[in-house]
């Protein structure tokens, strides 16, 4: 964790092995804040779990009600810098939420997010090698060999990957409602 560093209470947020925090992290933890492990979040991020009603005069300056709702940030997440994440917001395991973003919904594993409001920009593709080149000039994703999948085939396989993660998560919700239902 760099430093400046700012919660709220502090005790509403769990964060697992290998979390990095960057500079200028602002975590407003009036409900649950849990960030889940090897998750980074770049500089000057804020998660809000506190918000106020629109009306001005439901808000009534500082006399009006506050709400809540917790922020859950799932394993292997990379959330960059100057982003914003609001109330009751689940952004799924190994997701991206590109800088300068407002996270208003959840995002659903495996994706890239970006935007205001942040909207899925791409799907992750776990098997694509990334090169970096080293003076300047822009990322490049490897060109695949002559032995590589067609693009359909790759296609078809990352939307069977992303179609078992969403039945894993829909089972996961379904376990959840049947908990608290008891």
């Amino acid at each position: 964790m760099e430093l400046p560093f700012t919660a709220d209470y502090g005790y509403n947020t769990t964060m697992s092995p290998g979390v990095y925090l960057n500079f200028g992290c602002i975590i407003l933890d009036a409900c649950q804040v849990v960030i889940g492990a090897r998750t980074l979040l770049g500089p000057n991020v804020c998660l809000f779990t506190a918000a106020h009603p629109l009306s001005a005069k439901a808000r009534d300056g500082m006399r009006g009600p506050e709400y809540g709702a917790p922020i859950t940030i799932e394993e292997d997440c990379w959330i960059a810098g100057n982003v914003a994440v609001l109330p009751g917001v689940r952004i799924g395991r190994g997701s991206t939420v590109g800088a300068g973003s407002v996270v208003t919904k959840d995002v659903p594993p495996g994706c890239v997010v970006a935007g205001n409001p942040a909207r899925v920009v791409r799907v992750i593709e776990e098997d694509v090698v990334e090169r970096f080149p080293r003076a300047g000039g822009r990322k490049a994703l490897e060109t695949p060999g002559p032995d590589a999948p067609t693009a359909r085939e790759d296609d078809l396989k990352v939307l069977m990957q992303r179609l078992q993660r969403l039945e894993a998560e829909v089972g996961e919700v379904k376990d959840e409602l049947k908990r608290r239902m008891a």
